[in-house]
């Protein structure tokens, strides 16, 4: 019932002010009527839910091929910095995105004033790996909240140093799991290169729901 009377009311906040949005809801919620009731259109997502309260339990769901990717970064000498600077991932994240062959929603401005409002509310930090050549290679954003951790943005600038990345996550997962965060989202996992690059970690896959609200004559255009 407490869920259901939030909706509502999130539901109505942004009526007023918003013609079209789209909620990525948490895996927690599986009574999706409201929405229904609510004319949403709706479609199920796949995320990936990691236990992190112990990082030795954690390093053992590992595939071993993970596994060797994080030493052999290691071994290149790249190490972690928690920062509140947001212009390297901004870039980075608009990059990653576009090498998909899409289009990024956000310009770089646009993207950087939404990360820098995030960072001043606390809602959101912000991991850059950087290699022996003080280059950053690898970046992401990790919004912390209740014990709970959510992979909110993220990117790279290049496909070539993909150990990187994975080397980031796992730096990122040691750092919350000795600050008592308890779970870890990857936030997603239903691009075929993004899953296998998640399943990875061994984390137990989670079905969510995406939900999209449309209002008025634009319901007829989308």
């Amino acid at each position: 019932m407490q869920k259901n009377e939030a909706i509502i009311k999130i539901h109505q906040h942004l009526e007023q002010t918003l013609d079209f949005f789209t909620l990525k809801l948490h895996y927690t919620i599986d009574d999706i009527r409201q929405f229904k009731w609510l004319a949403y259109k709706i479609k199920p997502r796949h995320t990936f839910i990691l236990n992190i309260e112990s990082i030795e339990k954690l390093w053992d769901r590992l595939s071993n091929s993970l596994k060797r990717k994080i030493k052999d970064a290691r071994e290149q000498g790249f190490k972690l910095v928690k920062t509140t600077s947001v212009d390297e991932l901004a870039q980075q994240q608009i990059l990653s995105f576009e090498r998909t062959g899409g289009k990024f929603f956000l310009n770089f401005n646009e993207l950087k004033q939404l990360l820098e409002k995030l960072v001043q509310k606390k809602l959101l930090t912000i991991y850059y790996l950087i290699d022996k050549n003080d280059q950053i290679v690898a970046s992401r954003g990790v919004s912390i909240w209740n014990g709970k951790a959510y992979d909110i943005v993220a990117g790279t600038i290049g496909k070539e140093i993909d150990n990187a990345s994975h080397f980031l996550v796992w730096k990122i997962l040691e750092d919350l799991s000795s600050n008592n965060v308890k779970e870890f989202d990857f936030c997603g996992a239903d691009i075929e290169s993004v899953a296998f690059f998640k399943m990875q970690f061994g984390g137990e896959i989670k079905i969510s729901f995406e939900v999209s609200y449309t209002k008025g004559l634009l319901k007829f255009l989308i």
